[in-house]
């Protein structure tokens, strides 16, 4: 009897530890439970921010290719030879001074002394690719400065 009672006492102590880790078990899921929910709702809520940021560097990028596209093609545009030169001087300038000046001043502002030599003029050599359009420029540039006559 006394085994049966040692036995019977062992398995109520045997089931009362299974009953108490049980139910430790069961609070330990719980709190975890609890935890993992914590972080859904947390890495939700930073998956959002993230997804919230991606958008507006996405945009800004878009933004920004758009503008350099524009940058490209206004200097594309600007580094086209024109299909006629470029005049230097402001065309109202220029008939301002022919209307105030007499034809007696133009002659004499037409100095020919003070027109550098013609092997001092520059030439074209056809070398670089905007050679021509310089070498143009300079030419115009001269005949306007000295006032000299397409002749």
């Amino acid at each position: 009897m006394q085994i049966c009672a040692r036995i019977e006492s062992k398995v109520t102590f045997l089931n009362q530890r299974d009953v108490n880790s049980i139910s430790f078990i069961t609070g330990q899921l719980t709190v975890l439970k609890l935890q993992v929910q914590n972080l859904e709702n947390s890495t939700g809520h930073n998956v959002a921010l993230y997804q919230e940021q991606l958008e507006k560097s996405d945009k800004a990028r878009l933004e920004l290719k758009e503008d350099i596209k524009l940058s490209i093609n206004n200097i594309s545009l600007k580094n086209e030879s024109p299909t006629q030169s470029t005049p230097i001087l402001d065309r109202n300038v220029l008939n301002y001074l022919h209307h105030t000046i007499s034809s007696n001043e133009v002659e004499s502002a037409c100095n020919f002394k003070d027109i550098p030599k013609l092997e001092e003029w520059p030439t074209f050599n056809g070398e670089g690719e905007y050679n021509h359009m310089e070498f143009m420029k300079t030419i115009d540039m001269l005949k306007e400065d000295f006032n000299i006559p397409d002749e």
